[in-house]
């Protein structure tokens, strides 16, 4: 899937977490030219979470992102916000 983001077209890729032990989704986004763009997701292993669900990270580096997501029909957001720190994560369902 293509999603457009800090004026680039990228590749969505789909993978999981390996820290947590929970296997959970993990999102990131590729340039064209193949070169990693933006992790778009963080693991929150003491935050429950659905099967096929994430926790979009909007914040610093990735300002922007969640907006991009929705928009190139990735994602729909719950609602469900969780801080983490300093910074909120949305909860998605991934499309």
């Amino acid at each position: 899937m293509k999603v457009r983001f800090l004026n680039e077209d990228c590749e969505l890729v789909t993978s999981q977490y390996t820290n947590g032990r929970n296997g959970r989704t993990c999102l990131r986004l590729v340039g064209e030219d193949g070169c990693p763009m933006a992790t778009c997701t963080v693991n929150l292993p003491d935050e429950e979470l659905k099967e096929g669900y994430v926790f979009i990270k909007d914040w610093s580096e990735n300002v922007g992102i969640a907006y991009a997501l929705r928009i190139a029909g990735a994602v729909e957001f719950t609602g469900r916000e969780v801080r983490t720190g300093y910074a909120t994560a949305y909860e998605a369902k991934v499309l």
